[in-house]
């Protein structure tokens, strides 16, 4: 039942990773690049569960143990490439940001605060978790060396330590994602109150013109006689 369930959740989350991937590929030279190399990182990491879920299941179908070299050969390949893309598509947003405050900068209108938008930030903590258990299945690993009886336990280990931080660094990064959503709603409804606020403030000062420029003109006293 175990090896089932295994092999279900692989094919779940390579197929959750597909298929965000091709509306990347489609969208890639006109699209949103910050986005797209953002997804491109967070597919990278759900695709890695998905081949760790499938070698489970495979494994555990021929009697194999899932070692913990194995998983951290995974996990370095697939930090480094969503690294990668996570640094790519921080730099982009970045230069995107800075060049929207400009504008508003240049309007009068203040500047936006947040620029990570929820999927960057999730995108940061599963890669930071990513990366801490690498740390954590490279001692794992290292205490197999010199071992010589097949029957170890640091297989298990490794694998346990994979499950568990991998369930502890996406309910992290969801929570930390949609933490980030609430402040960006929070700052779109400031935005939109001082640029109304603006708005009004220029119609009514064009309209104090306009009535300045009357009171100065010479009361009307009738037609002219020649």
């Amino acid at each position: 039942m175990l090896i089932v369930a295994m092999l279900a959740l692989g094919v779940a989350f390579l197929g959750g990773a597909l298929y965000p991937l091709r509306g990347v590929v489609r969208s890639w030279s006109d699209g949103d690049r910050s986005k797209n190399q953002a997804t491109v990182a967070a597919m990278s990491l759900v695709a890695l569960y998905g081949l760790l879920f499938l070698y489970s299941g495979v494994a555990g179908l021929f009697g194999a143990r899932l070692s913990a070299t194995t998983i951290l050969v995974f996990f370095g390949i697939t930090v480094l490439v969503g690294t990668g893309f996570a640094v790519a598509s921080l730099y982009s947003k970045r230069r995107a940001w800075s060049l929207d405050n400009e504008l508003r900068a240049a309007s009068g209108r203040p500047g936006r605060r947040h620029w990570m938008p929820p999927l960057l930030v999730g995108l940061v903590w599963l890669l930071g978790g990513s990366i801490a258990q690498v740390g954590v299945l490279l001692l794992v690993a290292s205490m197999s060396i010199g071992e010589r009886s097949p029957e170890t336990t640091t297989d298990d280990l490794g694998a346990t330590v994979a499950i568990v931080f991998m369930a502890a660094v996406m309910v992290i990064a969801a929570g930390a994602a949609g933490i980030q959503k609430l402040r960006l709603d929070r700052e779109e409804s400031r935005l939109q109150v001082s640029d109304r606020v603006m708005a009004q403030r220029g119609h009514g000062g064009g309209r104090g013109r306009m009535k300045t420029t009357a009171s100065r003109r010479p009361p009307w006293t009738g037609p002219r006689s020649f």
